[in-house]
């Protein structure tokens, strides 16, 4: 099975606020836990990690467009949840 698995961002500022020189441009384990474990067991994943790859949502969409994906998954967590004021 194609996958792709997304780790959205806005980036270290709006997610972070003051906090943001405290971001590190580390992958996330669990999303990397997860494709490791879809890839043995011979799925075809492909990561894609918004913030280390200085992605945006025209670059996700020129993705999906040109990739046939059977299956995509997104991480969320509370810093990438849109702030509501």
């Amino acid at each position: 099975m194609k996958i792709l698995l997304i780790n959205p961002s806005e980036g270290p500022d709006c997610e972070y606020g003051a906090l943001a020189k405290a971001a590190t441009e580390l992958p996330q384990l669990g999303i990397a836990s997860i494709a490791a474990s879809l890839h043995t067991n011979n799925h075809d994943v492909k990561v894609l990690d918004f913030f280390l790859q200085n992605l945006n949502l025209r670059d996700l969409e020129r993705i999906v467009d040109r990739e046939k994906y059977e299956m995509v998954g997104f991480s969320v967590y509370i810093t990438t949840e849109k702030k509501i004021t």
